[in-house]
């Protein structure tokens, strides 16, 4: 599952049907590794962004986190609305099930 969040948590684009303009708090999993302080990290080591749970479904997953920086080239553009003060636009999170190497690792 691939999701983009804005910064605001609401989910801007996501392959699964049904979560797009959904909204999510600082408390989720995918916020919670920049927002657990008073004032939101900007940046935050990869491993950090990077996890395995298992959902409700019993089911393994690799999930990683990664922030989208404003840079320049965007907010520079024409077609740009943020100003280059907004140093992150809103994060991509991704979701790979470990189905297959759970298997693997039975055999």
């Amino acid at each position: 599952r691939i999701r983009m969040f804005n910064r605001e948590g609401r989910i801007m684009f996501s392959t699964n049907d049904g979560e797009t303009e959904q909204r999510v708090t600082k408390q989720a999993a995918t916020c919670s590794i920049c927002h657990e302080t008073q004032a939101p990290r900007h940046s935050v080591d990869t491993p950090s962004r990077v996890r395995v749970s298992t959902g409700d479904d019993q089911r393994r997953r690799l999930m990683m986190v990664t922030p989208i920086y404003n840079e320049p080239s965007c907010s520079q553009a024409a077609c740009h609305a943020h100003p280059a003060s907004m140093k992150v636009l809103g994060v991509l999170d991704v979701t790979f099930y470990l189905d297959h190497v759970d298997r693997e690792l039975q055999a």
